[in-house]
């Protein structure tokens, strides 16, 4: 699948979680994060998924990929890796305006 199709994929699982009212502060937060990223070049090896209303961000070929998760009572975002076996690793919460920031060096990391 092409990952504009990926992301496309990422939107409609969103929009189908939106019977869920208390997820909608996490999905209009999330779908912010899918708008900056989806159509920025430097994102174009990545693989997005959505797993529950976390979104996924994964490498091919790379082990560790990234997660970011909306947390509603901090109105925040927290971004970390996702090791293999879903085990997180070094979770950081950081506010809106940082989470492209905070994504960009999480996947830069990966790549290096």
């Amino acid at each position: 699948m092409a990952i504009s199709a990926q992301w496309d994929e990422v939107m409609k699982r969103l929009d189908y979680l939106e019977q869920y009212d208390v997820l909608h502060p996490t999905l209009e937060a999330q779908r912010g994060v899918v708008a900056a990223l989806r159509g920025d070049p430097g994102f174009a090896d990545v693989q997005p998924g959505l797993s529950h209303a976390t979104l996924t961000l994964r490498i091919r070929d790379r082990k560790r990929g990234v997660m970011v998760s909306w947390d509603d009572e901090r109105k925040r975002f927290d971004v970390a890796f996702l090791d293999p076996g879903l085990e997180i690793v070094e979770c950081r919460g950081v506010p809106p305006p940082e989470v492209v920031a905070t994504v960009i060096e999480y996947l830069d990391r990966i790549r290096s």
